[in-house]
């Protein structure tokens, strides 16, 4: 865990390695054991909350890498703490793409590179959701799509 944060920080602009490394935690995750132990780590809800919020680095990862964010941060979402963990995750990312799509001047700003890139951002991270979802939590992410 403390392997993918560091490559994730430090690398972020290295598309490649950020995928890789993002493959990595989804692998990690998808044993059930490793990621009741990833969801108890302080590290793991401080990585979530980052992504979440947009917060660097994930304010500068490419868009191609967002899937593999999402991918790897819903494998996590296991155990007693699985609500609130998708809670925290899921929500800040509706309500960042709620703010922009429905800005009064989104229409007139929707071409503006800034706008056009953190719009690409949240729609891989939406994709990446659903594509990332297991039938276990898909209650949680239907009512959140």
């Amino acid at each position: 865990l403390d392997k993918v944060i560091f490559n994730v920080s430090a690398w972020y602009a290295e598309e490649k390695l950020t995928i890789y490394t993002l493959k990595m935690l989804s692998e990690l995750a998808s044993n059930k054991m490793r990621a009741l132990y990833f969801i108890s780590c302080e590290q793991l809800w401080y990585f979530m909350r980052a992504f979440a919020n947009g917060s660097h680095p994930f304010d500068m990862i490419l868009p191609s890498a967002q899937k593999q964010v999402v991918a790897g941060l819903l494998g996590c979402a296991v155990g007693a703490k699985r609500d609130q963990y998708l809670s925290e995750l899921l929500e800040p990312v509706r309500s960042r793409f709620n703010s922009i799509v429905f800005a009064e001047n989104f229409q007139t700003h929707y071409q503006d590179e800034i706008l056009h890139n953190n719009l690409s951002s949240l729609l891989e991270a939406l994709s990446g959701i659903a594509l990332a979802t297991k039938s276990s939590m898909t209650d949680k992410i239907f009512s959140f799509l």
